[in-house]
């Protein structure tokens, strides 16, 4: 499929089509999100401890330029964030993109794909170092990834509860404070 903004073709940065969940959403420039995901099948996406810290140092090496963390909690085989996409001019510079030589419209898209391969590589990176480990092959998420984005306050607070308890909803610790990760 073709998508034009003015001018510019850019079929080769759409988005695929299928995203037809609510939890499925475009990432934009200084927007709160709930990003969160499974793994395949029943898997765990941490079977060793260190594991956790070393997704953690994957989501520094690529999500952190592009957004700050709120809060986040990850359990053996899923994981919640919350976290906000950093302001349009940060992007624009860590992307280097120059916004001069494009419409809004091209520029809008062209950051949405890279905050999108962001969280790919990201995924990808994490999953290459747990197959190795692991000697596993194939994909270890869920694909796509999930993503709501926060509209209000009261969604933001509650978000912020639900992911601090989720270890207790799944019956891993008695409070929230016992959980590490």
């Amino acid at each position: 499929m073709n998508t034009n903004c003015g001018i510019f073709s850019i079929k080769y940065l759409n988005i695929k089509k299928t995203m037809h969940s609510k939890f499925i959403t475009e990432l934009n420039p200084d927007c709160f999100y709930h990003i969160f995901n499974h793994s395949n099948g029943k898997e765990n996406i941490f079977k060793l401890q260190d594991e956790y810290n070393i997704f953690l140092e994957k989501f520094k090496q690529y999500i952190s330029p592009i957004a700050e963390t709120f809060s986040y909690c990850l359990l053996p085989n899923h994981f919640h964030f919350l976290i906000k996409i950093k302001e349009k001019d940060d992007l624009l510079l860590l992307f280097k993109i120059n916004p001069i030589l494009l419409s809004t419209c091209q520029v809008e898209k062209i950051i949405q794909i890279k905050l999108s391969q962001q969280f790919s590589n990201f995924f990808n990176s994490y999953t290459k170092k747990h197959n190795l480990r692991n000697e596993r092959k194939g994909s270890l998420f869920c694909r796509p990834f999930k993503r709501k984005e926060i509209t209000s306050t009261s969604y933001l607070i509650d978000l912020v509860n639900y992911i601090h308890n989720n270890p207790v909803h799944h019956l891993l610790v008695e409070t929230p404070y016992d959980w590490q990760h």
